[in-house]
Order: structure tokens, then C-alpha cells, then sequence
């Protein structure tokens, strides 16, 4: 049974976690409320729809973890850029987990001859976040290490993503790893002024900061893609 209390029994949402204490349902509670996709999340209650204004009214439900980003799991120069590494490595997590279990089968299955795969799209996500690391970010070649996991372009002469059936999942994951520990080896020693530094390129202007945003947003984009994929690739092989 859901019950609405006021807010005035969170504490400061600027604490580190902010903490719940008072009486839901008949029970004494203390939790933590925490930050999560725009909600403040506690245990046993979330509140629905509040976005720091402390008069808003919480909606009581039942809650089995605290469901939190760890800004203190990556050491950077800045605190933002640290923020953003939670971020990216949460839709990592993500990522990794639809993908846990896959068969090789599913992972080259395409839904026609054309279309992409999952292969396709963990190549394209790695790929991209390279490009803009090394192109639009550092303003630079590839090294010979990074080269080598992309024999081939993003795309192919019809602008289809290109095709990677040979490669098995160990390779893609080892691939998204190695990538991913480039781009946090940069970042995390960059200063505030080098983070929001524009970058003029011939097609666009671009900050390091936006880049990082634009690189959560973009994974989570093509993982729903391959969520589909393998649901499609798993009822054919069930039929």
C-alpha cells in the first residue's frame, strides 16, 4: 500500500547519501536516498517526480536495494569527470549484461541479409567511441595497438555498418575493454578547463564533456537494439 509523506524527512539531498528517517506503514525507518535516473531512491521508499525541490511528496513503495551511482570508484583530477565515468561504466554494465550467455549463434544472427547483428553493433559501439577519443578529443592517429582491434571501417561502401560474423564474444568484450581503458587513461588527468575546451572540427564543434555524455547515450541506444536481436535470434532458434 503506497502512502505519501513530506519531504521535509529527507535531510539535505546535497549529503552524501541523503538520509530517510520516519514512520512508514507503522514502522521506524532509516535508509539512504540516493540519486537515480532524475529520482531519489530509498529503501524501503522512492519518491516519484522530485527533482530537488524539497516540497514535493514522496510515494511510499516497496524496494529491495539502493539503486546508486559510486562516485568514488574512479580517481580523476576533476570530480565531474569522475561523475561521467560512473555513468559510462553503469551503461557498460548494462551492455555486458544483455549480452551474458549469448550464444555464438545469436550473436551472428541477422534478421535478413542486410541488417546488422550484434556483432555489427559491439563493433560499432567500441569503433565509435575510439573515433571520438582519438579524432575528435586528442586530434590524433590511432596508435598501432588501437588500429589493430579495427581491420575494418565502420561502415561499408552502402553505409551499412560493417559486417563482423567471424569474431567470437570473448574478442568483442576483451575489444569494448581495451578501448574503454584508453579513454579513461585520457580523461581521468584532465582538468576542468581541458574538459569544456571546445574543439573546432570541419563539421562541428565539440567538447570533451559532451563526448562522454554522447558516449552513455549512444551505448544505451544500440543496446536496445541488441536486446532485440536477442530475443529474435533466440525465438528462431526455439522454433
Amino acid at each position: 500500500m503506497e502512502q505519501a509523506l513530506e519531504s521535509e524527512k529527507i535531510s539535505s539531498l546535497a549529503s552524501k547519501p541523503p538520509i530517510y528517517t520516519g514512520d512508514i506503514n507503522g514502522k521506524a525507518v532509516t535508509c539512504a536516498a540516493v540519486w537515480s535516473r532524475g529520482l531519489v531512491k530509498m529503501l524501503p521508499a522512492v519518491t516519484s517526480g522530485i527533482l530537488g525541490n524539497q516540497s514535493s511528496i514522496l510515494e511510499v513503495t516497496n524496494m529491495r536495494d539502493i539503486r546508486r551511482l559510486d562516485l568514488e570508484a574512479h580517481v580523476c583530477k576533476e570530480p565531474v569527470v569522475a561523475q561521467y565515468f560512473t555513468v559510462l561504466q553503469d551503461a557498460r554494465k548494462r551492455t555486458k549484461d544483455c549480452i551474458r550467455g549469448l550464444s555464438e549463434a545469436a550473436l551472428s544472427w541477422r534478421p535478413s541479409a542486410g541488417q546488422s547483428n550484434i556483432a555489427d553493433l559491439l563493433y560499432h559501439i567500441a569503433l565509435v567511441e575510439a573515433d571520438w577519443l582519438y579524432d575528435d578529443v586528442l586530434g590524433i592517429e590511432y596508435p598501432d595497438p588501437i588500429k589493430a582491434w579495427f581491420p575494418e571501417p565502420m561502415r561499408d561502401a552502402h553505409g551499412i555498418l560493417i559486417h563482423r560474423d567471424a569474431e567470437t564474444l570473448e574478442k568483442h568484450l576483451v575489444r569494448l575493454d581495451s578501448i574503454r581503458a584508453e579513454l579513461l587513461k585520457v580523461f581521468a588527468d584532465m582538468d576542468l578547463r581541458e574538459f569544456r575546451r571546445v574543439r573546432s572540427l570541419p563539421k562541428y564543434d565539440v567538447t570533451p564533456e559532451w563526448v562522454l555524455h554522447h558516449l552513455a547515450q549512444h551505448e544505451a541506444e544500440h543496446r536496445g537494439q541488441i536486446r532485440v536481436l536477442r530475443k529474435q535470434a533466440e525465438a528462431v532458434k526455439r522454433s
